[in-house]
C-alpha cells in the first residue's frame, strides 16, 4: 500500500479531531504540521512522531509532504490556501475557506492558474443517506419538489480552547449558519443539480446571546422551482449522545423521503408503497471516507468530491441569508461565474 506523505494545517481547528482516525491509518504519514499555537501543534505532532515547522513555506520547502490538510480560523483561510497554491501543494481545506464569497472566488482563481487540486469536505456526498438517493434515481434529478433539512450542534463555547475565534464574528464570519450550513446547501444543489436563486432568513441570538447567530433558518427557491427549508442551530444539548442532531425529508414527483433514526423511509408516489433503506448520517462518521477518497483522488488526478467552485456557490447563498436576515427582505445570491 502506498504511503500518502501528509501536512497538516492548523489542526487547532474544532473539526481535525474527526479527521484524525484517518490520519492513524497505515497508509497515511504525517510529514509536518504548522499551527499557530506552537503548543498544540507540539501536542499533535507528538501523536504522528512528526516534526513542527515555524511557518507553512518552510513547512512546504522541508517537510517532502505531497499533500496537506488544511484548517484554521476562517479569517485566516485565505492566507493559508494562497501559500499552498504557491508552492503548488494539492489540498483539502475547510469549508469556507474564508469570511465571504469574494475570497473563495480569489482562491479559485489563483488555483486555476496554478493549475493545483484543491478539494473541499462536502462529505455528505458520501453519506449512507446520499448512497441511497444515487441508487433510487439519477442524479441530479430536475424532479425534486422540495426539500426540509435541519441541523443542530451543541454550543461554540465547547471549542474555547482550540477554537476560541468561532464567536468572533471578524475571525468566523457569522456562527451556526457559516459553520452548519454550507454541508445542507450543497447537498441540495447537488441532489437538484439546480442554483438557489432566493433567500429569506432569520437569525437569532436568544440561546447564547453571544456575538455570532446561534440559531437559523432560511427559506430558499431554487432556479428549477423548487422549494426547500433549512434550520441550523448551537441548541443541540452538550451531554446528546449525538455528536449533532440532523433531519431530512424530501419531496420528489416519484416519491416522498424522510429519514427515520438511522433509515430512510421511502413512499411510492404512484403505487403508495413503501420501503426502509440505511440512510445513515453520522456527521463524524465520513470524515475518513473523505480523506481516503481525496488522497486516492489527487493521486489519480481525478476531480476533488467537491471543490471551490461548489464551496463559493454555497457561501453566496450564506452571504445572501446574512443580508436578508439584515434587510428583512428575500435576496438574490450573487452568480458564480466560470473561471476559463
Amino acid at each position: 500500500m502506498a504511503e500518502h506523505r501528509v501536512a497538516l494545517i492548523a489542526p487547532s481547528h474544532w473539526h481535525y479531531p474527526m479527521y484524525r482516525p484517518a490520519f492513524l491509518g497505515p497508509d497515511v504519514r504525517i510529514a509536518g504540521i504548522w499551527d499557530p499555537s506552537p503548543p498544540l501543534a507540539r501536542q499533535v505532532a507528538a501523536e504522528f512522531d512528526a516534526p513542527v515547522f515555524a511557518t507553512v513555506d518552510e513547512l512546504l520547502s522541508r517537510s517532502g509532504a505531497g499533500f496537506a490538510f488544511a484548517f484554521g480560523a476562517h479569517a485566516d483561510m485565505p492566507a493559508i490556501a494562497s501559500r499552498l497554491i504557491d508552492g503548488g501543494m494539492p489540498f483539502s481545506i475547510e469549508k469556507p475557506a474564508g469570511l465571504h464569497g469574494d475570497h473563495i472566488a480569489g482562491i479559485r482563481r489563483a488555483a486555476r492558474r496554478a493549475d493545483v487540486f484543491v478539494s473541499i469536505p462536502f462529505h455528505y456526498r458520501l453519506s449512507a443517506l446520499a448512497r441511497a438517493l444515487s441508487a433510487t434515481l439519477p442524479l441530479p434529478s430536475p424532479d425534486f419538489l422540495h426539500m426540509q433539512c435541519s441541523v443542530h450542534a451543541g454550543s461554540p463555547l465547547r471549542f474555547a480552547d482550540s477554537s476560541p475565534w468561532l464567536v468572533e464574528p471578524g475571525r468566523a464570519g457569522g456562527g451556526c449558519l457559516m459553520n452548519l450550513g454550507h454541508h445542507p446547501i450543497d447537498l441540495l444543489s447537488w441532489i437538484t443539480g439546480a442554483d438557489v436563486v432566493s433567500v429569506q432568513a432569520t437569525l437569532s441570538d436568544k440561546a447564547w446571546r453571544l456575538a455570532v447567530e446561534d440559531h437559523a433558518s432560511l427559506s430558499l427557491v431554487l432556479s428549477d422551482g423548487t422549494v426547500a427549508s433549512l434550520e441550523t442551530s448551537y441548541r443541540q444539548p452538550a451531554r446528546a449522545a449525538d455528536y449533532m442532531d440532523f433531519h431530512i425529508s424530501l419531496a420528489h414527483r416519484a416519491f416522498t423521503a424522510k429519514r427515520e433514526g438511522e433509515r430512510l423511509a421511502f413512499l411510492d408516489t404512484a403505487s403508495g408503497a413503501s420501503r426502509s433503506v440505511d440512510g445513515g448520517w453520522r456527521f463524524k462518521d465520513y470524515f475518513a471516507d473523505y480523506v481516503r477518497a481525496t488522497l486516492s483522488r489527487a493521486q489519480a488526478g481525478a476531480s476533488p468530491v467537491a471543490g471551490l467552485e461548489d464551496l463559493e456557490r454555497t457561501q453566496r447563498v450564506i452571504d445572501a441569508a446574512y443580508l436578508s436576515a439584515k434587510t428583512g427582505r428575500s435576496t438574490v445570491p450573487q452568480r458564480v461565474v466560470s473561471i476559463d
